[in-house]
């Protein structure tokens, strides 16, 4: 039976390189991203499964977290494993106690890195941890754009649409067409021309 595949994302390339590496000499099959659109891009791009996500907590804008709760509508067997740098009760501001059980402590050996992916990998039942709440308002009120600020979303109405259309492309999920639809009705033809292209170019791969 062939091994799973990883999604790797992290900012430094140093560390995404020897974390690939380290995956592949075992047999693991990887993909790699620097950050969170990318890591979207890849997900719309790769249609077979991803088993793992290996992301760094402490990312620029949208953090390591907040991208495993933004993917797991459409992957929702996907598991997690938190990795950082920082020190350990700065990590656990950002993840909750069932999450921090899937921490691994930058730097690692790669014995440990390989043993927490088997330990995590142990089955391939869905990451409910990750599961975003049926509740969710369908509403964008202004304090809900501004928390997309917070996390790395820009809050005027054509930026926010442009990164909702690139989620909406890559997974489809009703809540996020609920949003762009709320969205929408705020909007100018030209804004919304304008945030689709953009969102276009972001899928665009690079060459």
């Amino acid at each position: 039976m062939d091994k799973p595949t990883v999604l790797v994302v992290d900012d430094d390339p140093l560390v995404r390189g020897i974390i690939r590496d380290v995956l592949q000499s075992d047999g693991y099959s990887v993909l790699d991203a620097r950050f969170n659109s990318e890591a979207l891009v890849v997900l719309r791009q790769y249609q077979g499964p991803i088993h793992l996500m290996i992301a760094d907590v402490m990312m620029p804008g949208i953090n390591g977290r907040e991208l495993a709760e933004m993917l797991a509508p459409s992957r929702p067997t996907m598991k997690v494993i938190y990795v950082s740098g920082y020190p350990e009760e700065v990590v656990r501001e950002k993840l909750n106690p069932p999450e921090m059980m899937t921490f691994l402590q930058k730097p690692f050996r790669a014995d440990d890195l390989l043993r927490k992916v088997r330990e995590t990998l142990q089955d391939f039942s869905p990451a409910k941890l990750y599961a975003w709440s049926s509740g969710l308002p369908g509403e964008l009120t202004e304090g809900q754009l501004g928390m997309l600020y917070e996390i790395g979303i820009p809050t005027d109405y054509e930026e926010a649409y442009k990164w909702y259309s690139l989620a909406a492309a890559t997974d489809g999920d009703e809540r996020i067409i609920m949003r762009m639809q709320h969205l929408k009705a705020k909007m100018t033809p030209q804004q919304i021309s304008r945030a689709e292209r953009g969102a276009q170019v972001l899928r665009e791969p690079k060459h």
